[in-house]
């Protein structure tokens, strides 16, 4: 898993990587492997840093190797879901997901009972 040329790399760990692709106003968050719930949580703040300080508009997740997401995970997901992406930029949200339905179910249920409606969501299985 490499960086896209001409992307500015944030974040490049044993499990994940995060760049930023600053002329297409667009951040890549790619899952190495299944994250604990701290490795999940510093991750996912990176991000959440990135995008409110930065232009950014669209997100691509790539779920693949990420496994589930515990209960926890999600109700502490589902708060900044709520509070904090719609103050930011962000117009549209896609998710690569491993042709697992559950993990599908619960990414789509995170941001559907957060009430989103700031940006566009998209789904997609490998």
């Amino acid at each position: 898993m490499s960086a896209y040329v001409g992307s500015k790399l944030i974040v490049d760990t044993p499990y994940v990587l995060l760049e930023h692709l600053e002329k297409k106003k667009l951040a890549r968050l790619c899952w190495k492997k299944n994250p604990s719930s701290l490795e999940y949580r510093v991750a996912i703040m990176a991000f959440l840093n990135l995008l409110t300080k930065q232009h950014i508009e669209l997100m691509l997740f790539n779920n693949t190797f990420a496994g589930l997401i515990s209960e926890e995970d999600q109700e502490w997901s589902r708060f900044y879901i709520k509070t904090l992406l719609p103050k930011t930029q962000l117009q549209k949200l896609a998710c690569v997901v491993a042709g697992n339905l559950f993990q599908k179910m619960i990414i789509e249920e995170m941001h559907i009972s957060a009430k989103y409606d700031t940006y566009a969501l998209a789904l997609f299985s490998e």
